[in-house]
């Protein structure tokens, strides 16, 4: 829910409070009820620096396996070939 949120734009905890009250979307992801900003909060007042720096590396590298960069073009200007 907190990455949905994030997704639909929310930068704040309490911003987490739109998605909470957004009926279709928890219709969409099968929840019967989202939870609040202080779920969250509570939440991430558990991690630690070395805690939260593990879960970064972890995320990141989830989304940078199952991105494919096989399509991407580098285009440089002709002037950096000299």
């Amino acid at each position: 829910a907190f990455m949905v949120s994030v997704w639909c734009g929310a930068n704040r905890f309490l911003h987490t409070e739109i998605t909470r009250h957004d009926h279709a979307l928890c219709k969409i992801f099968g929840w019967k009820r989202a939870p609040g900003h202080d779920t969250f909060k509570r939440f991430f007042k558990k991690f630690d620096l070395e805690s939260s720096s593990q879960l970064s590396d972890h995320l990141f590298g989830w989304v940078f396996n199952n991105i494919q960069f096989d399509n991407i073009t580098l285009d440089c200007d002709s002037t950096i070939l000299t």
